[in-house]
């Protein structure tokens, strides 16, 4: 095994807890209190960058909810009584009564309702790319005991198609999104590229060409992939393959197990899902790392299922910036600060509500083809492909700003 020096998070944790203790040790004179304060606030700081460096943010949220919890209750059976009416509460009470309300009510919302993350890499393209944005829900397959993530009140079934966020069974603390390609007791063969799911082929319908960059070690790498779209028993999606690799790469495929339950050999492999698991595959099938080489992922390590995806802000505003310089933006006043398409939207459609002195709408959907909608142009087509993309986010700004754009040269 290969061995991992610690992060950079462990040594700035160190060095916040050195650096308050000293500020608590010396704090004198008049700024004595703004002094301990700040000293309090990096030595916490600094605990939870050492304890983040061996355990989840979920467990130093709770970690952090039992030491303030423990701080407050001593203090209101024990301290409090010792203290006189005039004197002031130390500050490890202070900020344990200003941490533990909003700690607790981060930690409830991301363990038994929605937390939020960001694309990593590019096994989910066509539809997920590197910096999009993903809202999961914790509650859609069942409410999960913290900690040991099992379902104790189940609500919904975890369906062929859903794309899932789960625990790495290789690297601890760490969270990987796929695709759910094979339930429990399913039958997964993979040939030629082509998936058959309990003996039944999958139709697949050819959409072209996707191209894409990858960073690599000597610059950036145009990837050229073949785009197909999938029907997985009733779930149409698109995928992207690459005819100049094998469909599995018998290298790369580790002891995992159940591995009996899988044949491998050159044109692809054969697996039965285990009971109480469930078989993930990538919709980027040669970039992505998944049960084909590490195995099932069990029913424990789902974390939930994702129900919101949006594209990553950053691209349109250093886009929009692109195509309008920054004094132009600042004569033009509008009545916004992002230059993304959907805060525009957004901010737009308040100023107009209440110029108009309307009801503010109950829903608005801010994709970029449900905005397209709203002004009567039609949806991107052949999503994710690079120059369709930018012409129609284009003809959407337009649209928006009233205005006419052109691309930089």
């Amino acid at each position: 095994m290969e061995a991992q020096g610690l992060s950079k998070w462990f040594y700035l944790g160190i060095v916040g807890i050195v650096i308050g203790i000293v500020m608590i040790v010396r704090a004198r004179g008049d700024n004595k209190s703004k002094a301990m304060e700040n000293g309090y606030l990096l030595f916490i700081l600094g605990c939870v960058g050492i304890v983040s460096e061996f355990t989840d943010f979920a467990t130093v949220l709770l970690l952090f909810i039992a030491v303030s919890g423990v701080v407050l209750l001593l203090d209101k059976l024990i301290w409090s009584k010792s203290r006189s009416d005039t004197q002031m509460k130390p500050h490890y009470v202070h900020y344990s009564r200003e941490f533990f309300p909003v700690v607790l009510a981060v930690w409830v919302l991301r363990a038994f309702l929605f937390e939020a993350y960001q694309i990593p890499s590019s096994s989910m393209r066509p539809d997920l790319t590197v910096g999009d944005f993903i809202l999961v829900s914790k509650f859609n397959y069942g409410l999960r005991m913290p900690i040991t993530n099992r379902v104790v009140i189940p609500i919904n079934k975890v369906e062929r198609g859903d794309i899932v966020v789960f625990q790495d069974q290789t690297k601890p603390n760490r969270d990987l999104i796929k695709r759910v390609v094979g339930l429990p007791g399913d039958t997964i063969t993979y040939v030629d590229k082509r998936l058959r799911i309990n003996g039944q082929n999958l139709s697949y319908q050819n959409d072209g060409s996707y191209d894409y960059t990858e960073a690599g070690p000597n610059g950036d790498v145009m990837i050229h992939n073949q785009r197909l779209i999938e029907n997985l028993t009733g779930v149409k999606h698109p995928i992207i393959v690459w005819d100049q690799v094998p469909p599995v790469i018998l290298e790369m495929v580790q002891d995992f197990p159940g591995k009996e339950n899988c044949q491998y050999n050159d044109e692809g492999f054969t697996c039965h899902v285990p009971d109480g698991h469930y078989f993930m595959m990538g919709d980027n099938r040669y970039e992505s790392a998944d049960s084909r080489f590490w195995g099932f992922v069990p029913a424990d390590h789902i974390v939930g299922k994702a129900v919101f995806i949006c594209q990553n802000p950053a691209f349109d505003r250093v886009f929009f910036s692109q195509l309008i310089g920054i004094q132009q933006q600042e004569q033009m006043q509008w009545p916004y600060h992002w230059l993304d398409l959907a805060s525009m939207y957004w901010a737009l459609t308040v100023k107009r509500t209440i110029e108009d002195h309307q009801l503010f709408p109950e829903k608005i959907i801010l994709s970029k083809n449900e905005i397209a909608k709203h002004y009567g142009l039609a949806t991107e087509p052949h999503p994710h492909r690079a120059i369709n993309g930018v012409n129609h986010l284009i003809t959407c700004y337009e649209a928006v700003l009233g205005c006419t754009l052109s691309a930089a040269g």
